[in-house]
């Protein structure tokens, strides 16, 4: 059974760009996720829809990318979407 999951973020005035960068043709490689989409729901807002194998795959993805915020898929995220320290997202609003 496909499963989805969303997550939400707020972008801090200025790094937009950064951010769309940061997940424009992203491929994540993880076992189970197909692909995703970044959709744009309002000033500074998004949602990132995942599409995973199952939804098993999709939770245990999920659960381990909130518990560690120092995961490999976040640091990645962090050095696409801005050279500086503050990569200009606020997660999980």
């Amino acid at each position: 059974m496909t499963a989805l999951n969303i997550v939400r973020f707020r972008v801090k005035p200025g790094h937009e760009e950064h951010f769309i960068a940061a997940h424009r043709g992203r491929r994540l490689g993880l076992h189970g996720f197909r692909g995703g989409a970044l959709v744009k729901t309002g000033e500074r807002s998004y949602c990132i829809v995942g599409e995973w194998t199952s939804t098993t795959l999709a939770d245990l993805f999920m659960r381990r990318f909130l518990a560690d915020p120092s995961s490999a898929v976040r640091a990645s995220l962090r050095r696409q979407s801005s050279d500086e320290r503050d990569d200009g997202v606020t997660h999980g609003w």
